[in-house]
């Protein structure tokens, strides 16, 4: 009878290294939000600091390079974010992915223990 509840081995072990990655995952996405949010942010403070110093300036001085700049900036910009959305999305896919896999190993492994990744797992019991 004690066989039947103790979980196997090596499902226990992958399921602990999917935990691991999960974690790993999931501080990745947090810092690369960070790293993204930084990159806008001068992007951002360069392009106002262009137009302020193109304000600045009467109408028929303003040159082609100093609105080219600006406009490439934005075009810089709005560049970073699209692909801070492509990556970002890509790791949580990734994510979901290991989420669901850890589940399947929880149901795996019996429920014994505390269920982690399947919250509702007290109620679906036979």
């Amino acid at each position: 009878m004690e066989e039947e509840l103790k979980p196997d081995k090596v499902t226990l072990n992958i399921y602990l290294r999917l935990v691991d990655t999960i974690n790993e995952h999931q501080s990745r996405l947090v810092w690369s939000e960070l790293v993204f949010i930084a990159f806008e942010v001068v992007i951002f403070f360069g392009c106002v600091v262009q137009v302020i110093r193109m304000g600045d300036r009467p109408i028929q001085s303003v040159g082609t390079i100093s609105s080219a700049t600006v406009l490439v900036s934005l075009a810089i910009g709005i560049a970073v974010s699209a692909y801070w959305i492509a990556y970002s999305m890509r790791l949580q896919l990734r994510l979901k992915l290991r989420y669901f896999q850890a589940r399947f190993l929880e149901r795996k492994l019996g429920g014994i223990g505390e269920d982690i990744f399947a919250g509702d797992a007290r109620f679906n019991k036979a």
